[in-house]
């Protein structure tokens, strides 16, 4: 059978990603790994069985040495991407999506740059379109600085009920 012609099926997430902006003040934390010179929020894959909120943890600990409660993590908004390649013979145009949490510091934390970190800044959200930041993260530039670190919509049992 010839899968040329069949349907390209409805995008379904392929990939998941967890990512967490550290604020502190009017800042995000930024991080710059080692080769690289884009600039990136913490992100990490979750493991099977992984929550969302236990990656984010773990995440924070490997590349700021930071320890943080899952309750501190507060969604800020999901941003989904579809990649426009399509397999044979599903035909089913791959895509990803974003989760993206916020943890508010109350001082200035210590953080020890985990070992693929080669720097990594506090950066005033008026700031942020100055910085190369990796593409896949750009919309959520875009959004802190159109709303001013407000979050754009919430997920989760945190969220609001729409009408």
């Amino acid at each position: 059978m010839n899968n040329t012609n069949r349907p390209v099926q409805p995008d379904i997430p392929t990939r998941a990603e967890a990512i967490v902006l550290l604020r502190y003040r009017d800042s995000v934390l930024l991080l710059r790994e080692k080769g690289s010179d884009e600039w990136t929020f913490i992100s990490r894959t979750p493991g099977r069985g992984d929550s969302l909120k236990a990656c984010c943890q773990r995440g924070l600990k490997e590349m700021t040495g930071l320890e943080i409660r899952d309750r501190a993590l507060l969604p800020y908004n999901v941003y989904y991407d579809t990649v426009k390649k399509i397999a044979a013979p599903v035909r089913r145009a791959a895509s990803s999506v974003r989760f993206v949490y916020q943890a508010w510091q109350l001082k200035m934390p210590d953080i020890t740059p985990g070992p693929g970190t080669e720097e990594y800044r506090f950066v005033p959200i008026s700031d942020l379109g100055t910085y190369k930041v990796a593409a896949p993260q750009m919309p959520i530039v875009k959004d802190l600085i159109a709303y001013n670190g407000e979050a754009v919509r919430r997920f989760g049992p945190e969220a609001p009920e729409e009408q």
